[in-house]
């Protein structure tokens, strides 16, 4: 109904020009993190499920889009089918230029079903803040509209992505307990936002009375295992914290 409603009333309204605008011209800025759990040579000692050692090493690379976000929530109140809650974050796409009364202003699609339904585009202002007017498709609407409250802004957005030309590291070794005759160690890889890849983790198991445990490039020397925890010194990981 309000999809209906909403192109009824830009029936008897005028095309309007759109310029095409072309994403900021912002250059990434590349972050590098690195974090573990352990020392190396530093005595360690964790109980059946804690992680024996936990590594993040990676590149993130910062930069903007041609998108925007909402600063805060707000509603979008006007014609008598307008009002929409739009959450703080909500994304916009910005599809253009067009003139408007302060001269000319961004015309962008905000991430909302009954907006993008009816092909609502709305005006912003050049701080972000909303103009009033819009675009029904390629036609000027025949109504304005308000924001409550009037302070809420459409900003840019900085969006981040693992750098994988660097390569990355996201994984830990949980210490799973011992058997009559083996100690057992879990494997675990996880993406750089902390999400579990299940496709990447791994049972590992190592004869009880081992004195050393291999994986990869991760060594540790065993002072003591059982079934209730374990006593380790990391000897080496084939990491450093300095950069690649």
């Amino acid at each position: 109904m309000k999809r209906v409603a909403y192109l009824l009333l830009s029936v008897l309204s005028a095309c309007a020009s759109v310029q095409p605008v072309a994403p900021p011209q912002v250059q990434s800025e590349s972050k590098y993190t690195f974090d573990k759990n352990y020392r190396i040579g530093e005595t360690k000692s964790v109980y059946v499920g804690e992680p024996m050692v936990k590594v993040k090493d990676y590149y993130e690379l910062a930069s903007q889009a041609n998108m925007l976000a909402a600063s805060e929530s707000f509603v979008l109140t006007g014609s008598p089918f307008m009002n929409e809650s739009i959450a703080a974050g909500t994304a916009a796409r910005v599809d253009g230029t067009t003139s408007c009364g302060n001269g000319s202003c961004r015309l962008v699609a905000i991430d909302n079903r009954t907006l993008m339904a009816a092909g609502v585009r709305l005006l912003l202002n050049d701080d972000g803040t909303l103009e009033g007017g819009g675009l029904n498709g390629g036609s000027r609407m025949g109504w304005t509209y308000r924001a409550n409250p009037p302070t809420a802004k459409f900003l840019s957005k900085t969006f981040t992505k693992i750098d994988t030309s660097k390569g990355e590291k996201n994984f830990e070794l949980v210490y799973g307990g011992t058997t009559t005759d083996m100690i057992s160690v879990l494997y675990r890889e996880y993406t750089a936002n902390d999400l579990a890849r299940p496709a990447f983790s791994q049972q590992l198991t190592y004869a009880k009375g081992s004195k050393s445990i291999r994986f990869r490039d991760m060594q540790m020397q065993v002072t003591s295992a059982d079934n209730e925890r374990i006593v380790f010194v990391v000897t080496a990981d084939g990491m450093s914290d300095s950069g690649k």
